[in-house]
């Protein structure tokens, strides 16, 4: 099946989503390479079993590589499959170091097309990269500034969250697609173009504060099996739009992946950040995720 699709990339800024965020998010889509810059001292590859000790000795030495260094090592095919997770902070949360390597980046979306050469069926994926997720454990608007401020233990946290929604098209002629799939942790959700929300004649995404969550209308709700944890999308949000330069009139740079020379970090198969809370890990990277509608294909 795989030698049928080819990837396309006509109408990747077209259907470009806008994407709206809860007035408390401390976090917007931005580049992999905020996560991967050299600044990051503490940043260290960890084994399946911890207790043996880094793969690649001193966390000094790791850090201070260069990033096309660093790149190839997580490629490393004997190295690759022995990693759970990066990790940037040593396991510790700290919102004001990810909040500075956030600073001075661009607001960022990453997209990915591919159509069918017989059928002429049409998928148009956009990935939003975010440094760190941070569930509040309270369903109240106004205390959850002061509660992050105050004690950031009472939020549940993992560091490099991929998020994504999928554009379908019957055949990548038509003027529209016939339905959107948002990703709402692990699956897809899907909606008929003709009820997909719009703004300004483009995809409305309202993420959900700290799980990033994708959402068609804003919700409140808790967050089902966990007791106490809280997810919002809230309909008072800050636009893409509203907060950068005027000229841009996507509101954020758009980036079509290439998985095979540009972006090589796309190929690290292991997940990008640890969990805090006991939660699980944070999860993998685009190329290693196989739900259906939300894999890159980039196998073809």
């Amino acid at each position: 099946m795989a030698q049928n699709w080819e990837p396309w990339s006509d109408r990747n800024e077209e259907f470009a989503p806008v994407i709206g965020l809860h007035k408390h998010h401390l976090f917007y889509p931005t580049r992999v390479e905020a996560f991967l810059k050299d600044q990051i001292e503490l940043m260290v590859l960890v084994k399946v079993k911890p207790d043996r000790g880094l793969i690649y000795g001193s966390i000094r030495e790791f850090s201070q590589s260069d990033l096309s260094v660093k790149i190839q090592w997580l490629l490393n095919k004997e190295i690759n499959n022995k990693l759970t997770y990066l990790n940037r902070f040593g396991g510790d949360i700290d919102v004001k170091k990810s909040a500075r390597l956030q600073r001075g980046e661009p607001h960022h979306v990453y997209s990915r097309g591919f159509k069918h050469k017989k059928t002429g069926e049409a998928y148009i994926t956009y990935w939003f990269f975010y440094l760190e997720n941070f569930v509040p454990r309270s369903d109240k608007d106004d205390k959850i500034a002061d509660v992050l401020k105050n004690d950031p233990s009472k939020w549940w946290s993992h560091e490099g969250d991929w998020e994504g929604i999928s554009v379908h098209f019957s055949d990548y002629q038509d003027s529209y697609p016939n339905e959107v799939i948002f990703s709402h942790h692990n699956k897809p959700h899907k909606r008929a173009w003709q009820n997909v929300p719009l703004k300004d004649n483009r995809i409305m995404v309202i993420s959900a504060l700290g799980s990033h969550a994708n959402f068609f209308q804003p919700v409140r709700k808790r967050h089902v099996p966990v007791v106490n944890l809280f997810e919002i999308a809230s309909p008072d949000v800050l636009v893409f739009p509203d907060k950068i330069k005027k000229g841009n009139q996507l509101g954020y740079q758009l980036e079509e992946f290439d998985p095979r020379r540009r972006h090589l970090w796309l190929h690290f198969k292991g997940r990008w950040g640890q969990s805090e809370g006991g939660l699980g890990m944070a999860p993998t990277g685009p190329l290693m995720k196989r739900r259906q509608h939300f894999t890159l294909l980039a196998d073809i």
